[in-house]
């Protein structure tokens, strides 16, 4: 009977102690890391590093150096990573640990942009809620579970929505808009994906309306009494045919 309490003990402890032991498995980030860029940085991997210096400055309180040899812990982004993305869709991104150090790499123009902001969204604490509404956790370190592999691919190529935050490029990187009819990226960022020919209402323009005013106006929508050349009447199924 003591032999079964004591092992029931011992079981219990050990679960006990699990936890604290699991919660060792990171990687703590300080001021004493670097970030890591290529020899000859892209103008997308320059980008990158000089974000995450500026936004892991103002959440460490000190400046990481960027860096082509790092002789310590880094964060390697772009070509300088071990961040496989050669199977991953344009503009996805990994963020994983290998070797004790933190990387983040990205394809196509916006990818590895994107994995940045994800990175200091997920493992900073800093959140851009509007164009004035950034929340930004200062701390002394940053913990970063090991493993940690993560791996996004866009399900779209353009992404916007319609109100006032979305005219801000700092709340539009953050939260993966690119459209470019409320904002213009630089290059570096990974410029903006536009409508084809206009924002919205564009029926008109693709199914060449315009051209039937003459032929056959019954095929232009009705607008306030007036056949209009700005959309196609969808309630004539010749205009649904054609």
């Amino acid at each position: 009977m003591k032999k079964t309490i004591s092992l029931l003990l011992a079981i219990c402890i050990c679960f006990m102690l699990m936890p604290s032991a699991f919660a060792d498995a990171a990687l703590t980030v300080d001021g004493s890391w670097s970030i890591l860029v290529p020899l000859e940085p892209t103008i997308y991997e320059q980008f990158s590093a000089e974000k995450l210096q500026t936004e892991l400055k103002a959440t460490l309180g000190a400046e990481l150096p960027v860096t082509t040899q790092a002789e310590a812990n880094y964060i390697a982004v772009g070509a300088a990573s071990e961040a496989d993305v050669s199977d991953l869709a344009a503009n996805g991104y990994r963020i994983c640990t290998a070797n004790g150090n933190i990387h983040i790499g990205g394809t196509g123009v916006s990818g590895l942009q994107a994995g940045v902001y994800r990175f200091l969204e997920t493992f900073c604490g800093r959140k851009v809620y509007t164009y004035n509404i950034i929340v930004q956790p200062a701390v002394r370190e940053i913990r970063i579970p090991l493993p940690t592999d993560i791996v996004y691919e866009p399900y779209f190529e353009y992404t916007d929505t319609d109100w006032l935050s979305p005219c801000d490029m700092e709340y539009s990187m953050a939260n993966g808009l690119n459209g470019g009819t409320y904002r213009s990226f630089p290059q570096e960022m990974g410029s903006t994906v536009d409508y084809l020919d206009g924002f919205c209402h564009t029926i008109g323009g693709l199914c060449e309306t315009a051209q039937r005013a003459q032929t056959d106006p019954l095929q232009l929508a009705l607008h306030n009494g007036e056949r209009t050349t700005d959309q196609p009447c969808l309630t004539n199924p010749d205009a649904l045919a054609t």
